[in-house]
């Protein structure tokens, strides 16, 4: 009669639970909800809800909140309030803009932080220095002509209108008329009026009379009107 061979047993490998979900939980994406500025488990619209699905954006977004609540603290209550519509105006323009394809927020982000960082709130005694806001830059220069002046405007976000107005400024009383240099016309008889307010500067573009349609040195639609706020100069 055959000998029965002896049964061999295997050993039954097993991975505890907890040490199953500490795998799990380590291979899925971290939640980016820490990092953004405001509470991600309440955001409801679409760029809310971008922001909170990536941890860059999440941080972008943060460091623009301390920015922004850096300037405000630099600032008088005039030029905080100010600096407060700006960030209102930025908000809008990221809001907008998130629905054209070639929109780059995180590139957005970043350039506002510079822009908050900028604004600076040393008294100034004249017009010469860096003006700024959320769409544009506007600057002043002394040298032997007189006051030089460049202005820089966009729709602030996906640049679908540029504007870009360079000439020489003159004093009228408290407020700066801004001309092409003498021996140009391109801009055919348009002027920027400068108009000190606290630590910033309203601009507001002047056209010759009977002069109808878009500014000669913006594209369409585009102006350079608006409040521009002092700032350090910078670079986005």
């Amino acid at each position: 009669m055959p000998r029965a061979e002896p049964a061999i047993t295997l050993p039954i490998l097993t991975l505890p639970v907890l040490t199953l979900a500490a795998a799990v939980l380590a291979a899925s994406p971290q939640p980016a909800q820490a990092q953004a500025s405001f509470d991600c488990t309440k955001a409801k619209t679409a760029v809310e809800k971008a922001i909170c699905a990536d941890r860059t954006l999440a941080g972008l977004d943060r460091k623009m909140a301390v920015a922004y609540a850096s300037a405000l603290k630099r600032f008088d209550a005039a030029t905080g309030r100010l600096v407060r519509e700006d960030q209102q105006m930025a908000m809008q323009l990221r809001d907008w803009a998130f629905d054209f394809e070639d929109f780059d927020m995180a590139g957005f982000l970043e350039s506002r932080v510079v822009q908050l960082d900028a604004y600076d709130a040393a008294p100034r005694a004249s017009f010469v220095g860096t003006w700024a806001n959320v769409g544009g830059t506007a600057t002043v220069e002394a040298s032997p002509k007189g006051l030089t002046v460049s202005v820089t405007a966009s729709d602030g976000a996906i640049g679908r209108w540029i504007c870009q107005f360079e000439g020489i400024g003159r004093l009228d009383g408290a407020q700066m008329v801004v001309a092409e240099a003498p021996g140009t016309s391109d801009y055919e008889g348009w002027t920027l009026r400068f108009v000190r307010d606290g630590q910033a500067i309203r601009i507001t573009a002047e056209k010759p009379a009977g002069y109808e349609g878009t500014p000669p040195y913006c594209g369409a639609v585009g102006n350079v009107d608006g409040t521009y706020i002092a700032a350090k100069p910078f670079t986005n």
